[in-house]
């Protein structure tokens, strides 16, 4: 429990929780759909064919045949404990457009979802919101299915449940980067994404006692979205906002603040002027001298930055009245910055006053007070120096949504490092999905038992997300996908050798399937661990402003490419060619432009996610980022 501590508080880590029992309970929205989708197998009657007991013999037929002219027909089903939507409305033949638009509605729903995540930027302390209306509606319509009487009307209830699904996709991993640690931020994804095959296997063991499909959406799906909401409103923060991190440097906050701002600069800045042996030294004389200095009034701690370590800090609120009209838009561009170092400088602070070893910084009260004074001053400046036009700043809650929509384009379009990321990480999602259905495709054209079907799939989920978290810890996201995605792209083009649809029945039949299903097998245990990778890896390309229109926009383009997937799968086989060739391709063409893919990187090299303290060096950590902070804010002040 101590190590948890460390990472979170209580109520922290139940929302980190629930936020992670709703994405894997999204995981049914793909899982429900061989059961409460399940076809029958048709058995068609065999002309002038009678047995012994003078009965129409039937044989086994597709479903095109069974409807064809006059014949009889009748269905079977190998688990009678499966009640599908299609078998209780009897959505055959001349009624199977009903289950068609069913599920045209549902793909419309994602693709509604993921374009309002393109397109409106949902505000950071609004997406808890989200979340919870969204969890109330979805489980509401679900819970109304048990009464359905007419398949028509599980056309709004299943569109609600897909929208919500594309919604919470596009902001759950941006919400993790504003309101979570860099721990909980960094290892997030992998934990989402194992505890979503563990849901699935558990809905498998579900429908095979209860395969009723309003079992499905009312009792596994339905009722937990109400529960879940109730939780996420218990555990709902009463002041929610992002979380101001550790070691979080100033460039890092700059690109918050301002995307497109002169952060290069700053970093430079801040790399000439961090000095962590002058403040180690200052702090041992402030910890040998603090009970004298407890009356006196705050000196600064600039000694690296100030002519003498005595200058004190002047006023802000008397040193704004000074301010030059001419310098309006330096103040504009400073000011927000320097609010962010000075919040997180009292959080180091805090963080260092508990600390149980001897580092320990307390400012005396008149600090405190001429800190809320300069709090009060920058909150002043900012109003009235900010400038209405300026479209680099990130988009605020009272902004309207088109406004948002072209500040986000905007901020990328100019930014040529962040509009070059965010085009690869579509292609690379684009190629994760691609390899994803293309083994779904095969994996239904195999046929065979549907509860081993869906659970051999889920285990190598399971297994490519856990294997993903060890991963990240020992290696570069990058070096992890360019690795997968070359496993892939060759397992697939493998495939050109062995065709496993195409196989004659005869001696070594099995053997052949088995040697055909490898590259397959190959590829379904690597690439189900690329969303994880590429989730994390997100977090060193693009700061968190920008995650939610990367991760709608990325499966947006998805979803409309995978349903073009089977019309390509249908003239690959008119032109005999296996469709695993191009898969294969696209893959290989992933993994070479995965290199162009340029990270944000803090002055002193690490990463932007990696600002988390570590137990061993963690005092060190908060010691050279406290002296960085109040460097900052000195040079910032100078400016101003």
């Amino acid at each position: 429990m101590e190590a948890f501590a460390r990472i979170a508080d209580y109520n922290t880590l139940c929302r980190f929780a629930i936020l992670g029992f709703i994405f894997a309970l999204n995981g049914c929205v793909y899982a429900t759909i061989p059961i409460i989708f399940y076809r029958p197998q048709f058995y068609c009657a065999k002309l002038g064919a009678f047995d012994s007991n003078n009965q129409q013999i039937y044989e086994p037929c597709d479903e095109a045949d069974a409807c064809s002219s006059n014949v009889m027909y009748r269905i079977s089903t190998d688990y009678p404990q499966i009640n599908s939507i299609s078998m209780e409305f009897n959505l055959y033949c001349g009624r199977k457009f009903i289950e068609t638009a069913i599920l045209t509605m549902m793909a419309a729903g994602q693709i509604f979802s993921f374009v309002v995540g393109t397109a409106i930027y949902i505000h950071p302390k609004k997406q808890y919101n989200y979340f919870i209306y969204g969890n109330l509606i979805t489980g509401i319509f679900l819970c109304l299915s048990y009464f359905v009487t007419n398949p028509f009307l599980l056309i709004p209830i299943l569109f609600v449940w897909n929208t919500y699904y594309g919604l919470y996709m596009s902001i759950i991993f941006a919400h993790l980067n504003f309101f979570f640690n860099g721990v909980l931020s960094k290892f997030g994804p992998s934990i989402y994404n194992t505890a979503w095959p563990v849901f699935m296997l558990l809905y498998c063991l579900f429908t095979y006692y209860f395969g009723f499909w309003r079992q499905s959406l009312v009792i596994f799906a339905g009722i937990p979205y109400l529960i879940l909401t109730g939780l996420l409103i218990y555990f709902k923060p009463t002041n929610l906002r992002p979380i101001s991190r550790q070691n979080q440097n100033a460039v890092s906050d700059s690109f918050l603040s301002n995307p497109l701002g002169n952060s290069n600069q700053l970093g430079q800045q801040q790399q000439q002027k961090y000095q962590p042996p002058v403040l180690k030294q200052q702090l041992s004389e402030q910890d040998a001298s603090k009970q004298n200095k407890a009356s006196e009034p705050p000196k600064s701690n600039f000694a690296a930055n100030t002519p003498t370590s005595s200058t004190q800090i002047q006023n802000p609120s008397t040193s704004t009245q000074k301010i030059p009209s001419s310098q309006n838009i330096n103040v504009n561009n400073n000011s927000s910055i320097l609010k962010k170092v000075i919040k997180k400088n009292a959080l180091n602070q805090r963080l260092l006053d508990t600390d149980k070893h001897e580092l320990t910084i307390k400012a005396p009260a008149a600090a405190s007070i001429q800190q809320k004074k300069l709090d009060e001053s920058l909150k002043i400046m900012d109003e009235s120096t900010a400038s209405p036009s300026s479209s680099t700043k990130r988009p605020k809650a009272n902004t309207t949504a088109w406004e948002d929509f072209k500040n986000q384009l905007k901020s990328i379009h100019e930014n040529e490092k962040y509009f070059k990321n965010v085009v690869i990480f579509i292609l690379c999602w684009l190629g994760t999905n691609i390899a994803y259905f293309g083994c779904l495709l095969v994996m239904g054209d195999l046929g065979g038992d549907i509860y081993t079907n869906v659970a051999f799939s889920t285990v190598f989920e399971f297994l490519g997300n856990f294997c993903a978290t060890f991963l990240i810890i020992k290696f570069p996201e990058r070096q992890i996908l360019r690795v997968s995605f070359f496993i892939v792209g060759v397992s697939y083009i493998s495939c050109l050798f062995f065709d496993p649809l195409n196989q004659e029945v005869g001696n070594g039949y099995t053997l052949s399937i088995i040697l055909s299903l490898i590259p397959i097998i190959i590829a379904k245990g690597t690439h189900e661990m690329l969303w994880t990778v590429l989730q994390t890896y997100l977090n060193i390309i693009l700061p968190p402003e920008f995650h939610q229109f990367s991760f709608a926009c990325s499966n947006l383009v998805s979803v409309i490419v995978m349903d073009l997937l089977p019309l390509y799968k249908y003239l690959m086989e008119m032109l005999r060619f296996n469709q695993f060739f191009g898969y294969g391709l696209y893959c290989i063409f992933t993994y070479y432009i995965i290199q162009f893919f340029e990270d944000l990187y803090k002055e002193d090299g690490k990463p932007i996610y990696s600002d988390y303290v570590h137990v061993e060096d963690g005092k060190e950590d908060i010691e050279m980022q406290l002296y960085k902070d109040l460097s900052l804010a000195t040079e910032l002040i100078k400016t101003i």
